[in-house]
């Protein structure tokens, strides 16, 4: 079950052919590799665009948002197995 966090992040990404990607990320001290980008998709906070995706890093699954305006990172929610 996703866990609501709501913590700034340090992001480390690419464009591609589809936008912007998340490669890795630092949260806690620790270091996270994005193994797998699941979904992504966009939000509104009136009118600031967020840009959101869902990635597994090796057994969990984080949502990380991208705040256009401001330019920052936040992981939003996570599942941390073990």
């Amino acid at each position: 079950m996703l866990t609501d966090i709501g913590d700034p992040i340090q992001v480390r990404a690419v464009f591609d052919g589809r936008g912007i990607k998340p490669v890795d990320f630092v949260w806690g001290g620790r270091d996270y590799h994005v193994r797998e980008i699941t979904g992504r998709w966009r939000a509104a906070e009136g009118r600031t665009v967020l840009l959101c995706f869902a990635v597994v890093c090796d057994a969990d699954v984080f949502e990380l948002v991208l705040d256009t305006a401001g330019m920052r990172w936040t992981l939003a929610r996570a599942e941390i197995e073990g």
